[in-house]
């Protein structure tokens, strides 16, 4: 088992462990090419951060994670959609079924600022930030996804993801690595905690966890 830092040639066999780790996922739904395109975005965006697990010359997790160094760029949900956003629409025009699926649904308010974007022109991230905000911003690193295919999970893949990450972000001169995790998903949440992960602040429905680095 070893891990290593991703490039192009590995976005297939990352995308396939994607899918088989979150298979009723809407990126997962849309296929292996939306998949791969949706990974992509870690490689094509100067905060990026991509690394995976392989095992037995087979790619059995990944880790994608964005650097905030300077407060006003989009974050990661609007950054990746704008990146997908052509792949996206194309894919649900070939499977408009998914336009009900319950992701979609429960985004309207993102999906709506992301067409905004579009039609205003302004999807890059050259965004000015709001007054009084700059005092409250401390550059992190934040994890954006965690995905271990099944068959692995329990080999100690998922914390030697997490050590890389913790690893990378020191390396990058990070105080403070940063995640949000659905409530429901409690063995995500004992594992995080387990790693010296603790909570920041409960939204409607997600944890905000933080962990400070020496």
């Amino acid at each position: 088992m070893i891990c290593r830092y991703s490039n192009k040639n590995d976005l297939e066999g990352i995308a396939r462990c994607h899918m088989k780790a979150f298979p009723s996922s809407l990126s997962s739904s849309l296929g292996l090419n939306y998949a791969a395109r949706m990974i992509s975005f870690y490689l094509a965006d100067d905060r990026g951060v991509l690394f995976h697990v392989e095992d037995e010359n087979e790619i059995t997790g990944y880790c994608g994670g964005l650097m905030s160094r300077v407060p006003g760029r989009h974050g990661s949900a609007t950054s990746m959609t704008q990146h997908t956003f052509r792949s996206l629409v194309l894919n649900l025009l070939i499977r408009p079924w998914l336009i009900f699926h319950h992701e979609i649904r429960s985004n309207i308010p993102l999906i709506t600022k992301n067409l905004k974007l579009r039609f205003t022109g302004r999807t890059s991230d050259n965004a000015v930030p709001q007054p009084g905000r700059n005092q409250e911003f401390t550059p992190s690193m934040g994890l954006v996804v965690i995905g271990v295919s099944p068959d692995f999970r329990g080999k100690g893949h998922g914390s030697l993801l997490l050590k890389e990450f913790e690893s990378r972000a020191r390396k990058e001169g990070f105080k403070k690595i940063t995640l949000s995790v659905r409530k429901e998903n409690n063995q995500a949440i004992t594992a995080y905690k387990r790693n010296g992960w603790l909570v920041s602040r409960e939204g409607p429905s997600e944890l905000y966890m933080y962990k400070e680095l020496d």
